[in-house]
């Protein structure tokens, strides 16, 4: 990714400084050897880029958290 959505210039360092990971983390997203993260780190990255989550991401399993029974 060479351009945020506002056409800034944005680089793998700036966006793991902004998701608070390593820099490989974010390389291996854009290869593509990783193919998914957390939704704290995705929602980071696509602030950080000035896009909607869902340019970057396609949400995948539950969305919301299942509530355990109590007996």
């Amino acid at each position: 990714m060479e351009r945020t959505g506002d056409g800034s210039e944005v680089n793998i360092r700036a966006l793991a400084k902004a998701a608070g990971v390593h820099s490989s983390r974010i390389g291996e997203l854009l290869s593509g050897k990783q193919q998914t993260t957390s939704a704290r780190i995705a929602e980071k990255v696509a602030a950080r880029c000035g896009v909607d989550l869902l340019v970057l991401w396609v949400p995948d399993g539950r969305t919301t958290r299942t509530q355990r029974r109590t007996r």
